[in-house]
């Protein structure tokens, strides 16, 4: 009986961790806490929200959540994945992030701009822009690291290269809709 209680007991712990780890989607905000704190509250009606912390991925990263635009640029709805990656390193920072990220994209036949510093309201964050060719469609992408007091989240965008400058508008402007 005693063992049978533990068994239960700690089904019942990793039920209650799991839950805890997902994220809540509210109207049209969302707020993640499995990498950090992280609230994302973009202008009403303008993104769907996915949430993608309940994935079941590590606590080392992961995908955080999806926001898609709810109006098509062109014949698409451009989306922006958010993924989560926890700071176990202090040599690893936002510009080292970025590098990797960068570098990879480069080894796989893409064109990467440099690496850069933007401000994004009273904070500033590190960003960069690539061309890349998917089965003969030119795409473009934008990466971004915000840098949270547990985690580093990345916010990519990979669309057609000829709506990348709408919805690169739209995806500057929900940057300041992201708080942590």
């Amino acid at each position: 009986m005693k063992k049978l209680l533990c068994c239960l007991a700690g089904a019942l712990a990793l039920a209650l961790c799991a839950a805890a780890q997902a994220g809540t989607v509210s109207g049209d905000a969302y707020v993640g806490e499995r990498f950090g704190r992280l609230e994302i509250a973009p202008p009403a009606g303008r993104w769907a929200i996915t949430d993608r912390e309940s994935a079941g991925t590590s606590d080392e990263g992961g995908p955080v959540a999806d926001l898609q635009l709810t109006a098509p640029v062109g014949d698409i709805r451009p989306l922006v994945r958010v993924t989560g990656v926890k700071k176990v390193d202090a040599a690893v920072t936002a510009d080292f992030v970025l590098k990797t990220s960068r570098d990879a994209l480069q080894q796989q036949g893409g064109e990467a701009g440099p690496v850069q510093r933007i401000q994004v309201g009273a904070r500033s964050v590190w960003s960069y822009e690539a061309r890349l060719d998917a089965e003969g469609q030119p795409l473009r992408t934008r990466l971004v690291v915000i840098e949270g007091a547990q985690a580093f989240f990345l916010l990519q965008m990979v669309v057609p290269a000829a709506a990348f400058d709408e919805a690169g508008r739209a995806f500057d402007q929900l940057l300041p809709a992201v708080k942590y």
